[in-house]
């Protein structure tokens, strides 16, 4: 399944261990994720500036989806096919690498629901979806170390 991973969702994905980075391994060993080079640059902008990562990592990352995702250039979409002009570029992605799904957390892109019949779920959905179609996705992401935060102490 080739799959869309808008900006928002890809530094999710590196910020914390949560939700979105166990959609961004399960696509990365599952899927084919496509990205822009209009991605890229948002991606490594908000790895350094939003969450502080060093430029390293950054690095790391983007060269991490250079090797594995495949780069497309967005079609024109028209203005007004979505309340949120910066939004166009993931759906002209969609469109030209004629994806199955765009995953976003961008309510100005979950509203639509789908667009040109591709459909556009949020990390969640996805992940539900993902789990009931194979029985061997884990319940929820689990954390990295330690306990969980629902975990009780012995005493």
């Amino acid at each position: 399944m080739k799959i869309v991973l808008d900006t928002n969702v890809l530094i999710a994905a590196h910020a914390s261990h949560g939700l979105a980075g166990a959609v961004f391994e399960l696509c990365l060993r599952e899927q084919t994720i496509i990205i822009s080079p209009e991605i890229l640059r948002e991606l490594a902008n908000g790895l350094l500036k939003k969450i502080g990562a060093p430029p390293s990592i950054a690095a790391a990352v983007i060269e991490l989806l250079n090797r594995t995702a495949e780069v497309h250039k967005p079609l024109p979409i028209p203005p007004g096919s979505c309340r949120d002009a910066d939004d166009l570029h993931i759906l002209g992605l969609a469109v030209a690498a004629r994806a199955d799904r765009i995953i976003s957390g961008d309510e100005d892109l979950l509203v639509l629901g789908s667009f040109r019949g591709i459909p556009i779920v949020s990390p969640r959905q996805f992940w539900d979806a993902e789990r009931q179609s194979k029985p061997c996705v884990h319940e929820t992401p689990r954390p990295p170390y330690g306990r969980s935060r629902t975990a009780k102490r012995r005493t």
